[in-house]
């Protein structure tokens, strides 16, 4: 039986669109300490998960899955949730901070990805240089009309 073998700074763990997404254990990592600090805020406002579920439209366990960081839900619900718990701002802008972290995680992702895949012998040139060696920035049609 062949062993599983897994790069220990990435990591699988929701899908989208039936697709596992992966993310960097960094990543990773600041989701469940925004879950954390979810949790802490949201005690010290004296809110029950439950109410916290009502408030967003999320179940109680859905909840206790985004505290742990399991679940990570939108913007808006992190917007609820901030103004729920009294939070002046701090769960949206950590939450902002995350989606940021994640998204240069994957542009990084996707750059180590094109330099190692073959170009065919042939050197790539960015969109805008190619464009303007044209002339217009247009393609030709077929035929040079």
């Amino acid at each position: 039986m062949a062993a599983l073998v897994r790069s220990p700074a990435v990591t699988s763990r929701e899908t989208r669109g039936g697709v596992m997404a992966r993310q960097s254990e960094a990543v990773m990592d600041r989701r469940r300490a925004l879950g954390a600090m979810l949790a802490k805020q949201r005690e010290s406002a004296g809110v029950q998960q439950s109410e916290l579920g009502r408030r967003t439209h999320y179940s109680r366990i859905s909840i206790s899955h985004i505290e742990a960081g399991r679940q990570f839900p939108s913007r808006d619900f992190w917007k609820t949730a901030d103004e729920t718990c009294k939070c002046d701002g701090a769960l949206l802008a950590e939450y902002d901070a995350v989606v940021a972290e994640e998204n240069s995680s994957k542009i990084a992702d996707l750059i180590a990805r094109q330099s190692s895949s073959p170009s065919c012998g042939r050197p790539v040139e960015p969109l805008a240089s190619a464009g303007s060696r044209q002339g217009s920035g247009v393609a030709p049609t077929p035929g040079g009309a």
